[in-house]
């Protein structure tokens, strides 16, 4: 399986997170925008989509930022990081399924949550440690 997460900063460096259900550990954690890349999909397409329909942004500006297995002992899920700029607003189109607020956050508050876990996936964990690379930090 392949899946995407983006890495989505506005023009002042702030990086967008929500807070989303998440049925397997049945509870509300903060993440970055993911999801599952489809079969006729490339991992830039699904990240578009992905970005527009959970946070409601559309991004000019791409980069690729790395391929990296989520669990390789207990799984083949390929995670592609992708950072997103220059920005703007659209209208959101959560699946029925999904419950989903976004906020904006510093990269000096970013790394907060990741150091006290309440950013505690380890996909958005990869995705902030290769966008820290990408800015030479």
């Amino acid at each position: 399986m392949r899946a995407v997460m983006v890495v989505a900063v506005d023009a002042k460096g702030f990086v967008y997170v929500q807070r989303e259900f998440r049925y397997p550990v049945n509870r509300i954690i903060y993440e970055l925008p993911s999801g599952r890349v489809d079969a006729k999909e490339t991992p830039l397409e699904a990240g578009k989509r992905e970005l527009r329909e959970e946070a409601g942004l559309v991004a000019q500006s791409w980069k690729a930022l790395g391929i990296r297995y989520s669990s390789p002992s207990l799984s083949d899920v390929k995670y592609y990081f992708l950072l997103a700029r220059r920005l703007r607003s659209v209208t959101s189109q959560p699946d029925s399924t999904e419950w989903i607020q976004g906020e904006w956050v510093s990269y000096t508050q970013l790394r907060k949550m990741l150091k006290n876990g309440t950013l505690p996936g380890i996909n958005s964990l990869a995705a902030c440690a290769l966008y820290h690379f990408f800015l030479g930090k």
